[in-house]
């Protein structure tokens, strides 16, 4: 199994995001308001971290509802054509999930900790992100 400090992810999320050593970022740094994270960027953030350490984010791991999101639109897209579309269907709004770098790295473990036994398991199906 990979130990993980906080300070390890903490290196990631700058390396990924372009943020300076200057820029403080502590356990209650919210990726969005506090670093601007958001998007695509938040995504690719994800990404890079599962790269990293060999691990699937689902929509489970972070324990997200159907109409739940870690991270709103970039700009102002979410305003246009897909709020027209979300009317029209009757859909409420999303609903976004403040994520901070402290529940990231407690998401990060429990999936180290949960995938690191399943590949000792037989194979099998992992849930959809």
């Amino acid at each position: 199994m990979i130990d993980l400090s906080i300070d390890q992810l903490v290196k990631i999320i700058r390396d990924n995001q372009g943020i300076g050593e200057n820029e403080q970022l502590r356990s209650d740094s919210q990726l969005e308001r506090d670093l601007g994270i958001t998007g695509d960027d938040g995504e690719e953030l994800l990404e890079a971290i599962g790269k990293r350490f060999g691990i699937t984010f689902t929509r489970q791991s972070f324990g997200l509802g159907e109409n739940e999101y870690l991270f709103g639109p970039e700009a102002s897209f979410d305003f246009g054509l897909g709020a027209l579309v979300r009317i029209l269907r009757r859909r409420p709004p999303p609903k976004y999930r403040i994520l901070t770098v402290g529940e990231l790295y407690e998401v990060v473990r429990k999936e180290l900790e949960s995938q690191g036994r399943q590949r000792d398991e037989p194979p099998g199906m992992m849930g959809d992100c």
